[in-house]
């Protein structure tokens, strides 16, 4: 999957292995950085063991850089 194929099905979320393929990251490194509230497109819930929700939208703005436009310095 890459990132053209997100904003042509617009799917609601997306999985971690999905994410991370995009970013050119592990699966693993996602996870953590979900945990620790690092990136603003998803989170990490511990419920006995951990699950992970990223956001579509919000994963693309970010990877598209859009999410900086008109943030203060």
């Amino acid at each position: 999957m890459t990132l053209e194929d997100l904003e042509n099905t617009n799917p609601e979320k997306i999985t971690v292995k999905e994410a991370a393929s995009i970013m050119k990251v592990t699966p693993r490194f996602l996870q953590v950085a979900l945990q620790q509230d690092k990136f603003p497109f998803g989170v990490g819930v511990h419920m006995g063991d951990w699950e992970f929700y990223i956001n579509t939208t919000r994963f693309v703005l970010y990877m598209e850089g859009s999410d900086l436009i008109n943030k203060p310095a």
